[in-house]
């Protein structure tokens, strides 16, 4: 089996990044799921959201912190022998990569990918032979090949209706792995 993981929003919690720009933007969050950038991007013009993700994910991300359980659970993965892959939509990789040299550095450089547009996860996807992917946009999931195995990231419980495996934290990840796996 060989994993791919989205990284922001599911490796890298962006969560008190997004707090700061959207009270910069006027737009406050009223519970926890509205922490979520998702949020934003239904609250905010396309101009000014895309403004705010260069801005998250440029020199701010290097202040954002692991999604809780997202280390231990790839160093488990990786002890278990299994390929890991990310694949994140980026313009711009210098500081996600910076990132993932300091907080996840078991995920070798080589098999770190980018992409510009959300639909070619799907076709890198299929093209490295990923058989589990494990992503917090519905959307993404939905362009994958019918060879992977998509997992919905959910870690607010938004999308409980969602045609895919969902999850809401590593730990269960890593145990649909091992389901999977046996």
């Amino acid at each position: 089996m060989k994993i791919g993981l989205d990284l922001d929003d599911t490796i890298t919690d962006h969560t008190q990044n997004v707090v700061k720009l959207a009270a910069l933007y006027g737009v406050s969050a009223s519970s926890m799921e509205h922490l979520d950038s998702l949020f934003l991007e239904s609250k905010l013009d396309t101009t000014l959201y895309k403004n705010l993700k260069q801005q998250l994910y440029g020199s701010m991300s290097s202040d954002a912190l692991p999604v809780p359980g997202s280390r231990d659970v790839i160093n488990q993965l990786t002890q278990d022998n299994v390929p890991l892959f990310v694949i994140s939509r980026r313009e711009k990789s210098d500081y996600a990569r910076e990132w993932l040299s300091k907080h996840i550095p078991v995920i070798e450089s080589k098999n770190i990918y980018f992409v510009k547009e959300d639909r070619e996860k799907g076709v890198l996807c299929n093209a490295l032979g990923i058989t589990l992917f494990l992503d917090n946009k519905k959307r993404v999931l939905e362009e994958m090949p019918p060879s992977v195995q998509s997992v919905l990231f959910d870690r607010f419980g938004l999308h409980k209706s969602a045609p895919f495996k969902n999850v809401s934290s590593w730990e269960e990840f890593y145990a649909l792995y091992r389901e999977l796996a046996a």
